[in-house]
């Protein structure tokens, strides 16, 4: 700002300073900046819009219907109660014959069934048919690098052999191997916490997910197998010999390079196919187990595999979180020795065995997967009529298919069919809610007890995350948009501050002027915002009122206490034409003032 008049006056021994100031910034500089300002607030405004509900009494009704109709649906068709054991069969048939498909493709399962590993002819082949005949063949043809060196034991005793021993017991092994190959410290063998029924679990490399790949890929080339024991809470790598895929060897530093990276992908490539088929021969159980018709350790569902992973990190880590882990593949769930108690969850998992490897998270998929088809048709029919409403309206109104606004018509991203698809998933959640709670109580025959285990039974799950879901969403939405409102009313304020600066100081020819008309300005500038602008005040709770109060109070102090600048203004005023003529030109210019503002607002 410039200084145009700096005043300081004494009367009865009261100083008074007072001082005129204009604006530093050139009236196109702030033409400017308003312009800019401008263009922020327009690239809100269709953000904004995106993020406002817009719907109607129709789309409410439209939603509320669908709701209704998927909701008794759901009740009349696939209400049914949650059937474990059944999903738990269908889900032990699709894999066994998963595995025996897997099998019969593969070139040498037939020569496995008609020649023995010598290459004899055998006596009586092997059913091809059989369950227990394809895991055989797939676990002797794919082995995986760390599946058996858990056992430190059953190693030690091998490499006993190795130097001669003949015996099968650990004791003896260890004692030959003690007396004829000493070493340092002996040959004793820590306890690793890790059991036959567990290493699918405890070995990274059996997980099916891509950090169980990726272990089997480190394995490979460092030769050390990595496993996680879930009753000492410890990661743990024992060296183990790896397969060799590649052997590419190159006689230069360029051809050793080349050499080096073809060999990798051999063997990722190799190592990825050789996984598959040992985890093929392993998802069902063992052979054995398989021949004798138990289900045996399967292979951990995807789900489990990741929180054990997870559950390795330091900012995871949880000893108890590891135990329950391991309980749930051990022993499953349920009430019983050595299982993961849910409470009232415990129902979805009786029947059948619970044990939580892939055929049991299969089990659990295939009946949210049926839950899932009423929620679906739902969320379909919500969208349909989203889209058609918007269609038929944009079609009289534009005549033509080439001028629609497809973004608009689009049911999605949007807080008005994200509120639409909160009503109708609400609306669903409450049919299902109160159709469970009438079973539950019709079945349980007045057992308090047994209400709730029932009601479990009769919940459609999907429902109710569908409905989080959307309510989060919607949430989110509005949030966003509180945040981006805050940020239009900043713009428009300081607009309003801009075009106050524009109008006050450039619109007079001198400081005196400006001085003697101060207080008026203020007063009807006071009365054009209260007239104008009443959204913008209420947002901003008022400051542009007070503001506007204290100034003109502060100037009418001035007056009172400076009599003779008072009276001498007031003769300015009376006699000087041309300033009455700017007068006038003030008023008009506050009157554009609050005409702009209502168009801002």
């Amino acid at each position: 700002m410039n200084q145009i008049l700096d005043l300081k006056e004494e009367n009865s021994g009261f100083q008074t300073e007072f001082e005129v100031l204009t604006p530093t910034a050139l009236p196109e500089d702030i033409e400017a900046q308003y312009q800019t300002y401008q263009a922020e607030i327009d690239a809100l405004a269709p953000e904004i819009d995106r993020l406002t509900n817009h719907a109607d009494g129709i789309d409410y009704a439209a939603a509320v219907s669908c709701g209704l109709v998927t909701g008794f649906v759901d009740t009349l068709w696939s209400g049914a109660e949650w059937d474990f054991k059944g999903a738990k069969a269908w889900s032990n048939r699709s894999v066994n014959e998963m595995v025996q498909t897997f099998a019969k493709k593969d070139p040498g399962f037939a020569t496995f069934c008609e020649y023995t590993e010598k290459g004899n002819l055998r006596a009586k082949p092997k059913d091809r048919n059989r369950l227990d005949t394809a895991i055989e063949f797939l676990e002797k043809k794919y082995k995986l690098p760390g599946d058996n060196e858990w056992n430190l034991k059953n190693n030690l005793i091998k490499t006993a052999k190795e130097h001669g021993f003949a015996g099968k017991k650990y004791e003896e092994a260890l004692q030959y191997m003690n007396v004829h190959v000493p070493k340092a410290g002996g040959w004793a063998v820590e306890k690793m916490h890790i059991s036959a029924s567990s290493h699918h679990l405890d070995d990274f490399c059996h997980h099916p997910t891509i950090g169980g790949l990726l272990s089997c890929i480190c394995v490979q080339f460092t030769g050390n197998a990595i496993y996680h024991s879930g009753d000492a809470l410890s990661v743990v790598q024992v060296p183990v010999a790896v397969n060799e895929y590649g052997s590419l060897v190159g006689s230069n530093g360029a051809w050793k390079l080349f050499s080096g990276v073809i060999n990798w992908f051999f063997c990722v490539a190799q190592t990825a196919q050789n996984r598959r088929g040992h985890l093929m021969s392993d998802i069902s159980g063992t052979s054995s187990a398989a021949k004798n018709q138990r289900g045996g350790a399967g292979v951990p569902g995807s789900f489990l595999s990741m929180a054990d992973e997870l559950s390795t990190l330091p900012c995871f880590q949880d000893a108890e979180f590891s135990k329950n882990l391991h309980k749930a593949y051990m022993k499953g769930i349920g009430t019983g020795k050595g299982q993961v108690d849910l409470g009232v969850l415990n129902s979805l998992f009786e029947g059948a065995s619970s044990k939580m490897d892939v055929r049991t998270e299969r089990a659990v998929g295939h009946e949210l997967g049926r839950q899932a088809i009423p929620v679906l048709v739902n969320t379909v029919l919500v969208r349909a009529i989203y889209f058609i409403r918007r269609f038929i309206r944009q079609m009289r109104e534009k005549k033509s298919v080439l001028e629609l606004d497809w973004s608009e018509l689009f049911p999605a991203n949007n807080r008005t069919i994200i509120r639409m698809l909160t009503i109708a998933s609400g609306t669903f959640m409450a049919v299902d809610l109160v159709d469970a709670a009438i079973r539950a109580a019709a079945s349980s025959g007045g057992n308090a007890a047994a209400f709730a285990p029932n009601l479990i039974l009769r919940v459609n799950f999907v429902g109710i995350g569908r409905f989080v879901l959307a309510i989060g969403a919607d949430v989110g939405m509005g949030l966003r948009r509180g945040s981006l409102n805050q940020r239009r009313l900043k713009l428009y304020e300081q607009q309003l501050a801009l075009m106050l600066d524009t109008r006050v100081y450039y619109r007079v020819d001198t400081a005196w002027v400006a001085v003697e008309r101060a207080e008026q300005i203020v007063s009807d500038m006071e009365k054009i915002t209260q007239r104008n602008v009443s959204k913008y005040l209420t947002a901003v709770s008022g400051q542009v009122a007070a503001t506007a109060k204290a100034s003109g109070v502060t100037l009418r102090q001035i007056g009172s206490r400076e009599p003779a600048r008072r009276a001498a203004l007031q003769r300015i005023s009376g006699s000087n034409e041309k300033i009455q003529k700017q007068q006038k030109e003030m008023e008009q210019s506050m009157r554009q003032v609050g005409q702009r503002l209502e168009e801002l607002l």
